[in-house]
């Protein structure tokens, strides 16, 4: 049998009740077991028994036992309680769980005192700067509208905390009478509805910094520069500090943007709206290098990975992609295979059965989906690129404007090479390289492009054997196909 130390509060009352329950058609044996066995195992619950054993005496024997206890048979029950009452005499409390109590009481200690002082500290804070915390109900504001080309250009020029109360401001006067003039309090109405943590002393700040450039305040009364100046105004500040404008420049239609939270979830939700607003103008997802988005946001490639997977993870898919190439003869073309290019098994179909082939094929720029929506008119895009002196229409399509480097099918790209422009050579070089969409494949999930200057693609998404395969038809005395493009390509730069 196991000791008190040996066994657990819960497992002491199981065993406990047990053994009270089995012994329920004989009351003077079950309390005088029940005793003996808890004076043994468990001492500290003979109070709790004596209070048991008491409950099921009968008035009748209570009174025997008072007034006629020398003609009263010793009953098992009567035993029982003199038992208990003798074992809570002698009980000592076991000095192992006070020490052990004692120990939980002098850890817990520091934590509590750690606590307050925080608590303290916060108070001051509060008292110092006029701050009281408040929990907002849940945001059931409405999106607003955002040109996606001017927050990118916020976000770059560092002033995308302005921005965000620009664009309030400009929602307020366009849902009254549009007249450009608003209250400061209904603005700063407007960023506490929007739950956007801002204190009054920074609320006035970000007024105070952005005058001249996106409003200018007399008095009480805000009267707000219109979307064609700060557009012109920014493109500049971008233009100076060489930030890529060619081809990005504002001037489209406008995204639906949700502007509550925090600065960082701000800017995360701009990105996402830009993504959307390239790709409703291309009519196709975004496929662009994070080299240039690091270029366009001014962020580094870690912010905007965190950006992706803490705050966009339901509004941007990420499809990653890769690019097949049938190599050839021409040794003009090796410069153009990067070095991270390796080779793989394509299984071809023809008529007299499968037919096994080297190819090569590389990672390039993934690909971008944001479920952000559109507005549904155009409003002053066109006086917005006037503004922004735009030598030629901005971006039309997805790289470089008309020099379109990824095609979204095999049809697009046949059109494109059999166009009058194109052959004019009007379009860009006619032999120069593209990428074009082959599909994704079924096993990896990967967007599957093919590298090429031709007018129909040679390749398919699931030509790629099995990795099994590959691994058969590479090992049987073959020599390395990516060994043999490394020494070409030394061999074609010597």
């Amino acid at each position: 049998m196991a000791t008190e130390q040996n066994l657990s509060h819960n497992r002491i009352l199981v065993s406990l009740n047990a053994l009270w329950d089995s012994l329920a058609a004989d009351p003077p044996r079950q309390a005088l077991e029940s005793a003996q066995w808890c004076i043994t195992h468990a001492p500290h619950l003979a109070d709790a028994l004596s209070a048991k054993i008491h409950a099921s005496l009968p008035d009748s024997l209570l009174k025997q036992l008072l007034f006629r206890a020398t003609s009263l048979e010793l009953d098992g029950r009567i035993a029982a309680l003199d038992a208990l009452a003798h074992c809570k005499a002698s009980y000592v409390p076991d000095p192992h769980r006070q020490i052990k109590a004692a120990a939980k009481h002098r850890k817990r200690q520091p934590k509590a005192n750690r606590l307050s002082a925080k608590r303290a500290a916060t108070a001051t804070f509060e008292e110092i700067f006029d701050v009281t915390p408040q929990i907002l109900p849940p945001c059931q504001q409405k999106s607003i509208r955002v040109d996606w080309e001017v927050g990118r250009l916020s976000i770059s020029l560092q002033l995308a905390h302005q921005f965000r109360l620009w664009v309030l401001a400009r929602d307020i006067t366009r849902s009254e009478q549009g007249s450009g003039v608003i209250t400061r309090r209904s603005l700063w109405e407007k960023v506490q509805a929007y739950r956007i943590p801002c204190t009054k002393r920074h609320f006035n700040r970000l007024l105070k910094d952005s005058y001249g450039l996106f409003w200018y305040c007399v008095g009480k009364r805000l009267y707000l520069r219109g979307i064609q100046p700060v557009s012109a105004i920014m493109t500049e500040m971008a233009r100076e500090q060489g930030i890529m404008t060619e081809t990005n420049l504002p001037g489209n239609r406008d995204v639906l943007l949700d502007p509550s939270g925090s600065l960082e979830a701000w800017e995360a939700i701009l990105y996402a709206g830009w993504i959307a607003g390239r790709s409703e103008k291309g009519k196709w997802d975004v496929t662009i290098a994070r080299e240039t988005l690091e270029g366009l946001f001014g962020r580094d490639q870690t912010t905007l990975r965190r950006w992706e997977q803490n705050r966009l993870q339901h509004i941007i898919a990420i499809q990653h992609n890769i690019v097949q190439y049938v190599p050839d003869d021409d040794e003009a073309s090796i410069e153009h295979i990067p070095d991270h290019a390796q080779p793989y098994l394509a299984q071809i179909r023809t008529t007299k059965g499968i037919a096994h082939e080297t190819r090569l094929m590389w990672q390039i720029a993934n690909t971008y989906h944001s479920t952000i929506e559109s507005h549904s008119k155009k409003g002053q895009a066109t006086k917005i690129r006037k503004a922004a002196q735009s030598i030629d229409d901005p971006a039309n399509s997805k790289r470089g404007g008309k020099a379109r480097l990824y095609f979204q099918s095999s049809k697009k790209l046949k059109a494109h090479q059999r166009s009058r422009k194109f052959r004019m050579g009007l379009l860009g070089e006619v032999n120069r390289p593209v990428y074009v969409f082959l599909g994704r494949h079924e096993r990896s999930r990967r967007g599957v492009f093919e590298w090429t200057n031709r007018g129909e693609p040679i390749t398919s998404a699931g030509e790629r054997a099995t990795p099994l395969n590959e691994a058969v038809y590479f090992s049987e005395g073959r020599a390395s196909e990516q060994v043999f493009w490394r020494r070409r390509r030394e061999a074609f730069i010597d």
